[in-house]
Order: C-alpha cells, then structure tokens, then sequence
C-alpha cells in the first residue's frame, strides 16, 4: 500500500546566486545600505567596551562616590551621567545611518560617470580604452528572498583577443559585499565571492587584478584609530578570503 505523506524536502527553499535584475536592485542596495547602518552597533560597542573607556567611566563613578552626599544623590548623579554618555556614544556614531542613507542608485554608478562632476544618475559609464566599465551585481536568495550581495567593478583595459587578455592589466574592484545579519558565518558570503570571481574572470580573463576598492561600501571609519580595531579586523579578514577565493581558483584553472 502507498504511502501518500508529502514529502517534507519538498518544501525546502533553495539557495541561487545569480545577477541582479532591474528589479532586485532596490532590494540588493537597501541590503548594502543596512549593513553600513549596522555598522554604527560595532562601533558603539568599541567605544563602550575599551579598556580606556571603561577605566575613565569607573573614574568618574569612584569621584561621584566620594562628592555625594547619600546614596539617593549618587544614584541620581550617576544615572545623568551614563545618560550623557550614551547619548555622546550615539551621536558619535551616527556618521553610519548618513552614510547608508548614501547607498543608492546614485552610489552605484558614482566613479563610473562620463560628463562633468555632478551629472550624477545621468551620466553614462565611462569608456576605458574602447571599452565601458561596468558594476556586476550578484544577488543570493534563500527561496525568494534576497539574503546576500556582492558588487563588482570591471575596469577593462580595452584588450579582447585570448593572447592579449593573458597579459591584461584590467581590474574588478569589490564594492560591496554583505549577507543579511541572520544568515550570517554559514559561508553564503564565501559563496558569493567564488561565483563573483568565477563571472569576473570568464569576463574579463584568468590574469585580470581583483581587490577590494579603497572606497567600498564597509570602508568608512568614523571613530578615532583607537576605536577601529575591530573594524580593521574586518577589513584584513575580507581581504584575506577574497585572496583565498581567488588563489584556490586560479590553482583550480592551472591543474586544467
């Protein structure tokens, strides 16, 4: 007799990574734009958390403790105080939200404008040697969400033969590159990065320079240097899996 419970893998969604449409692009850089904004969390924690600001907050609590005169006066003290805190720790983290209220249309073609400074969304792409930069995005969707992002610049140098693309001197500058906060460390970024590696060199040649763009979308840091270690931390690990990505495919295309 046959057995007519559905089967529950049926109902699983899977996850693609493909180009971005005209209709995802909204979404993607909404995507970009809340990671910037998330940004100003990390930031408020290094403040908060570092040795020096703690050692001056337990400071000013030991002072406090010895000017007032009851502890009601204390509490009350101590409680403005962290207020005043918390709110200077906002405002000097609030350059984030400005600049993901910056991630837009206008960002992605931003560099890549061919009339004067300030044409903005009007302006076309650039023409480097012949032939027009261009910004890949590549979107992962988890079912029919969008859950990750990568942004590539090609910056071409105009050659187009097989022999001539083995000497290329074009570039792809990643813009971007995020995953939504709940689907983070399951390796969905690291999967973006092989397929944008793997797209870029199919278009623009084996021996083409990929790196993270000076000015990417993550890059800014607000904070005094002293606040920045972790976002520095960052920094090195995207590079060094964008270079661990693109070593393991270019042995990958050696032992061919």
């Amino acid at each position: 007799m046959s057995s007519n419970k559905p089967d529950p893998h049926l109902d699983i969604p899977t996850l693609t990574t493909s180009h971005a449409s005209d209709d995802d692009l909204p979404e993607a850089l909404q995507l970009v734009a809340d990671s910037v904004a998330q940004q100003r969390q990390l930031a408020a924690r290094c403040i908060l958390l570092h040795p020096l600001s703690l050692s001056l907050y337990a400071l000013a609590m030991a002072i406090l403790a010895k000017l007032c005169p009851s502890l009601p006066t204390l509490a009350t003290t101590a409680s403005g105080v962290t207020m005043a805190v918390l709110v200077a720790v906002r405002w000097a983290c609030n350059g984030y939200i400005e600049e993901a209220e910056g991630i837009g249309k206008r960002w992605l073609i931003s560099g890549r404008g061919g009339g004067e400074e300030g044409e903005g969304e009007e302006a076309g792409p650039r023409r480097q040697e012949g032939r027009a930069m261009e910004d890949v995005v590549l979107v992962t969707r988890w079912g029919g969400e969008i859950i990750g992002v990568v942004i590539v610049r090609l910056i071409p140098d105009g050659k187009t033969s097989k022999s001539s693309r083995q000497d290329s001197k074009s570039r792809a500058l990643f813009r971007a590159w995020t995953v939504k906060l709940r689907y983070r460390y399951k390796d969905v970024g690291r999967g973006l990065l092989e397929e944008a590696v793997r797209i870029t060199r199919e278009t623009l040649g084996e021996k083409i320079t990929m790196e993270w763009d000076a000015q990417h979308a993550n890059s800014r840091q607000n904070l005094p240097n002293l606040f920045n270690r972790p976002f520095q931390s960052r920094e090195r690990l995207a590079k060094k899996m964008l270079q661990d990505v693109v070593s393991e495919q270019s042995s990958e295309f050696s032992s061919r």
